[in-house]
Parts: structure tokens; sequence; C-alpha cells
């Protein structure tokens, strides 16, 4: 970097500068529906960080898209989608933006055009641990450093926070057609269920009661954190 301040985790990374920001919490809240259609309090020009929270042995959700304003030029909400009964919890995080109210204590860092890149006075996430979904989710448990709550994003190789599938059991007429997605829950202190399911329907989940075996052609990133308050 060319001034100001640099922050560095254990193994040297760096965590803090002009450069690198940490998206910071602008929205939360929960639902009990199994469709959820989320609009952001005010529209985005990025598409957010989405972290949920299902709760050990909570119902599985799925992170199915971001939408946009009819000019496509910013980003207005996220749908979800959460099979069974329950409460699922969702937080939004993004780049940090306008200053903070004023206060007399913490610390800001800047970048070369005077934006805030971080802000001590804004809650953020802490990554706990990475786990690599390897494409074979059928109902598979991983194991991940111990948390809880833990709050889980998906990251997949598409660039989106989501995955999905279209397969067809059988040749037509008896062929079907579904769009399917990862859901996740929490299974344990140290433990997270991925399965996947269809997603056209709303409140439909994971699907083993097809008896169909599920693959996606591709891994991705399932980030488990912890969700630090202000």
């Amino acid at each position: 970097m060319g001034y100001g301040f640099s922050a560095q985790n254990n193994t040297g990374k760096i965590v803090i500068d002009q450069n690198y920001f940490n998206p910071h919490l602008f929205q939360e809240g929960s639902f009990t529906s199994g469709f959820k259609r989320i609009a952001f309090a005010a529209n985005r020009a990025d598409i957010p960080l989405v972290a949920v929270s299902t709760g050990i042995g909570g119902r599985p959700v799925f992170y199915m898209n971001t939408y946009m304003n009819t000019a496509e030029t910013a980003y207005k909400g996220v749908d979800l989608l959460a099979s069974g009964t329950g409460t699922t919890n969702y937080a939004f995080y993004d780049a940090v933006g306008g200053i903070a109210s004023n206060t007399n204590w913490g610390m800001q860092v800047f970048d070369g055009s005077s934006n805030v890149v971080f802000d001590s006075r804004r809650a953020y996430l802490k990554v706990v641990d990475v786990v690599t979904l390897n494409g074979t989710d059928y109902g598979h448990t991983y194991t991940h450093a111990s948390v809880n709550p833990a709050w889980y994003v998906i990251n997949s190789l598409t660039g989106l926070q989501f995955t999905f599938q279209v397969f067809s059991p059988g040749p037509p007429p008896l062929g079907l057609s579904l769009a399917r997605g990862r859901f996740i829950n929490q299974a344990s202190s140290t433990s997270v269920t991925v399965s996947m399911g269809p997603t056209n329907n709303a409140g439909v989940g994971p699907d083993q009661w097809l008896g169909l075996a599920p693959t996606i052609p591709y891994t991705s990133k399932l980030l488990v954190c912890e969700k630090i308050p202000i």
C-alpha cells in the first residue's frame, strides 16, 4: 500500500487497508414462510453477501437469487426458500459506503478517493471456517470449526451465491424438470447438512423422496461465520 493503515492476521494476510474492505451489516431479519422475497431498504450497486442462520436442527434454507430493478442498474433484494416449519434468520452485508453517525469513539479507514473501507462502529462477519462442497450433496454432512449459532454464506464458481441444476429422471412424457438448489441447515455446533432440492414451488425442500442421487458438476465454497455485533 502507498499510505495509511494496514492490519494483518497471524498468517500475514491483510484484513484491513485502503484496498480491502470487510463487508458490513446493512440489513437483517427473519421469516417463517416457505418462500420469502426480501427487498433491500435501499438499492445496492453490487450483489451483497447473504448470510443465513437456521439454528441447530432448524429447517433447511436455500438462497434462490438476487433480483434487480426494472432498468437492471441496481439490486433490489433477494429471494429465499425454506423447507418445513420454523424461523430462518438472514443478514445482508456489503461495502461500508457512507460515514456512520458521528461518535467520539472508533476507527475509520479511507481509500485514496476518501471512501470509507472500514468503520469499527459497524457490524461484521467473522469467518471461522471455509468448507468445500464437493458436488455430491445428497443429504451430506460437512464438519467445520465450532460456532453456535453458525451463519452460512455460499459462493459458487458462477460468481453467484447459489447453485442449481435441471434434471430429468425419465424420457418424455415421464420426464420431470425442476430447478434445484443447495439447501443448508446447521446440524451441530461443528457441522452443517447440505441437500439438493427442487426450488420451483414455495416451501419445497430437499428431495431425497425422489429416489435420485443428484450431483453438481463443480464444487463451491461454504463460508462458516460468526455474526459479530456492534
